[in-house]
């Protein structure tokens, strides 16, 4: 508070009122910078806040992803493996279709390599391996089949399988690998 100087100052009143404004206008800018500095801090609160929410969020993002990439790995290893196991399974397939016919000497031979095959296709069968349906007048699908040749057929319409030259598996409805084979023009 600015005091007029020229102004005259006679009763003892007088100076308690100047002091009394003088007291009421220091509190009153104790109360605007009070509430200054509360705003201050709240705004800074809100700021703070923003940024544990968004760390929060980002932490849970980040294990939603960490999740699923660990998902992905253990599929694609166990992917990789079971690719490996389809090439036993069709070695063991061809064996047994090549074996010759039953007598004294070849029976328990063939029949060792049956006992194989069937615990490769348990195994199989095990980890939600499925066999693709590949035969002949079947419609060509490429989502399932891979086309090495096409063969002019009278016989059998444009699209149709004619020949399977290798089995395709699926893993939990994913293409493991695509069964090969021959189409008609």
């Amino acid at each position: 508070m600015i005091i007029d100087e020229t102004k005259n100052i006679d009763t003892p009143s007088d100076i308690e009122d100047m002091e009394h404004k003088s007291g009421n206008e220091q509190s009153h800018e104790q109360d605007s910078g009070n509430n200054l500095a509360l705003e201050v801090c709240k705004e800074e609160i809100k700021h703070w806040q923003d940024k544990f929410y968004r760390v929060v969020a980002d932490l849970e993002n980040y294990r939603r992803r960490a999740a699923k990439d660990q998902e992905r790995f253990v599929f694609q290893t166990q992917a990789d493996f079971l690719v490996d196991i389809l090439d036993i399974v069709d070695d063991v397939d061809r064996a047994i279709a090549q074996a010759p016919e039953h007598d004294a000497n070849t029976t328990s031979w063939i029949t060792g390599f049956l006992l194989i095959q069937k615990k490769l296709y348990s195994l199989l069968q095990k980890y939600n391996v499925k066999e693709i349906t590949a035969e002949s007048n079947i419609a060509f699908d490429p989502e399932l089949h891979d086309a090495i040749a096409h063969v002019d057929s009278e016989d059998i319409q444009s699209g149709l399988i004619v020949n399977v030259f290798q089995k395709g598996f699926l893993l939990n409805e994913t293409v493991l690998r695509p069964a090969k084979v021959s189409v008609s023009k």
